[in-house]
């Protein structure tokens, strides 16, 4: 009532009603504000995600291995790539593959449910991230900076404009934690919503199953979601034994003890998951692990080290992050200043812990050899969770006497578009590269990645057009088995090994291109497929397609077959066929494979090829 007889006696006085200017601030950050922004973002960059594939949304091949799984699952026979066949676990995330299964069951084309979940995910990720960060940036050392309000919004502000241009502006990181529908997207947000839980966890000075429930949640599902999960849930609970003990009041304490609900969380569930493993599956880890994981160590962090020069080229800013976030992991471990009170030394142990996390979540890539996806898929998850120690430091920066100067806020809010306008540049490859190729070199970034999606696209093609010619009877070896495994009726033969439990634990060293090098001659003879490496080809020219069904020696599929094709024994046994493909396919072409000379009266009406 007061505040209106003010406002009427202003207007009665005639006196103007005060400008706001660009000095006074901006709007407050709030929790609402950047969950708005994070919606809008995630679903403007997911779109563009999804418009630098140019193809329909059927995920990349190692996605439709997942939705293979999970119609099987859904179909109550199993978790099986083949009906009929002994259970075989290969995928890398049991979660991932229970969440596809649970969409199966309710709808016949989860692909576009899953892409939803994948933009939710970042939504969460980033999200989770800008709300800590605003959580847990000093409000002491802002009241010590000498800023007035307008001028500490605009440093929260630009704090949460950096993490947005450093999440969405990277493609590689949109690209593959949502329009490739793999597990990217909801390991990525584990590993935030997780490592922020940890963190903000360490002031609980007496913890009770309440106060540590989602230490709890965060501990199962990173136990789920990778097999690389098990060490950052111990990385959790050490970092958090190790901060709760450095700020309890008693030395009698040990690491166990303070943190013994969330311990005792992933202990049962290593155990639990561990034991299902050796009852259905009958190993303890992942199909995955024996087909891709050599056992030359030193080989593996030799590929491992190349792979993380690769993404530092193309991703420069990590360096400087990543950095970062190494030095307050060190400072982590490292005795806290005794001058701080309890609450500074709580803060300071916060951000260690996110950072320890950040470090520790790149570190399986090196140690298993990397990958050979385009665009660093295994970095990805970690990408959000390295930039918050920079965060930290540049709030410090901003917060500092000796930064402060005459105009403070031109300084700091021209620092922050520099930054984020580096981030755009700096990378390779950029949006607009990849969105819209000016070159034939920009042509060929983009293609690296789309070739992914259109492999799952070609191979569900492949699939249904075998079930319509063969009616599923015969069996169909291949090196791409996802898409074809999702559509086909019959036997699909794993030549990888990722779903072939013979191939992938045959005696021998992992030897060829990464993750396609399990591959064993032997095996391949003693199971005998009818069909061999089958072909999508869009022209009806001899020559091509022979020059497809018959790789060139030292090429990717002739290195992965071990040159088995080219061998005189496999052109002895197997006869190149082609036939045009029908309304199942996506697209107008042929069907072109190799058939058992045995075989070929039931591809009655094909065209027989003769091999030069």
């Amino acid at each position: 009532m007061s505040k209106q007889k003010i406002d009427v006696r202003r207007i009665k006085s005639g006196q103007p009603k005060p400008k706001k200017t660009w000095k006074d601030g901006p709007i407050a950050v709030t929790p609402n504000r950047f969950w708005a922004i994070s919606v809008f973002f995630a679903i403007a960059f997911g779109s563009m995600a999804y418009n630098t594939v140019g193809t329909q949304m059927t995920g990349i091949d190692d996605a439709n291995i997942f939705l293979t799984y999970a119609k099987n699952l859904s179909s109550f026979e199993g978790i099986v790539f083949n009906v009929g066949d002994e259970p075989v676990e290969g995928f890398t995330s049991m979660l991932w593959m229970l969440i596809c299964s649970v969409l199966s069951l309710v709808t016949d084309r989860p692909e576009p449910v899953l892409f939803g979940l994948n933009i939710l995910f970042v939504i969460i990720t980033v999200a989770i991230l800008q709300w800590f960060v605003q959580e847990q940036l000093s409000a002491k050392r802002e009241s010590e900076s000498g800023l007035d309000r307008g001028g500490l919004r605009y440093v929260r502000w630009c704090c949460s404009v950096i993490i947005f241009g450093w999440v969405f502006f990277s493609p590689k990181f949109m690209i593959w934690s949502t329009i490739t529908l793999m597990d990217i997207g909801i390991w990525a947000m584990v590993l935030a919503v997780g490592s922020v839980c940890f963190a903000r966890a360490v002031a609980v000075s007496a913890p009770t199953i309440q106060s540590d429930k989602m230490l709890i949640v965060s501990t199962i599902l990173a136990v789920l979601v990778r097999p690389e999960g098990f060490l950052v849930a111990i990385v959790w609970w050490l970092c958090l034994g190790i901060a709760r003990k450095r700020l309890a009041s008693s030395d009698s304490e040990s690491i166990a003890s303070v943190a013994k609900i969330p311990l005792i969380t992933l202990v049962v569930s290593v155990v639990i998951l561990t034991a299902f493993r050796l009852i259905y599956f009958g190993h303890p880890v992942p199909n995955t692990f024996y087909a891709k994981v050599s056992g030359d160590w030193f080989g593996n962090i030799w590929n491992g080290l190349g792979y993380l020069r690769d993404f530092a080229m193309t991703q420069p800013w990590v360096i400087a992050f990543g950095l970062i976030s190494l030095v307050y992991a060190i400072r982590f471990f490292m005795k806290v200043n005794g001058n701080l009170d309890n609450e500074e030394r709580a803060l300071k142990l916060s951000w260690g812990l996110i950072a320890v996390s950040a470090v520790v979540s790149m570190i399986p890539p090196v140690l298993t050899g990397g990958d050979h996806f385009h665009l660093a898929r295994f970095f990805q998850p970690a990408w959000p969770l390295v930039v918050i120690p920079g965060i930290h430091l540049f709030h410090k920066y901003c917060t500092s006497p000796k930064f402060i100067t005459e105009k403070p806020m031109r300084r700091i809010i021209t620092t922050t578009l520099v930054l984020v306008a580096m981030f755009w540049v700096a990378q390779q490859p950029k949006w607009e590269q990849i969105s819209r190729p000016q070159n034939r070199a920009e042509a060929r970034e983009r293609l690296k990645m789309a070739v992914e999606f259109t492999n799952a696209m070609h191979g569900r093609d492949i699939g249904a057009e075998l079930s319509t010619r063969v009616g599923g009877e015969l069996s169909v070896a291949a090196i791409r088995v996802g898409g074809l495994g999702l559509t086909y009726s019959g036997r699909v033969i794993d030549l990888m090994g990722l779903n072939n439990e013979q191939m992938a634990h045959a005696p021998g060293i992992l030897e060829g291109d990464k993750n396609h090098a399990a591959f064993k001659p032997e095996v391949f003879w003693n199971q005998n497929p009818d069909l061999v490496e089958p072909k999508f080809i869009y022209l009806a020219n001899e020559s091509l397609i022979m020059d497809r069904l018959l790789p060139s020696a030292d090429s990717f599929d002739d290195k992965a077959l071990k040159g088995i094709i080219r061998s005189d024994e496999f052109l002895s046994k197997y006869t190149p066929i082609v036939w045009p493909t029908t309304e199942n396919s996506h697209s107008d072409g042929f069907i072109a494979v190799w058939c058992r000379n045995d075989r070929l009266e039931l591809l009655d009406g094909a065209t027989v090829l003769l091999v030069k």
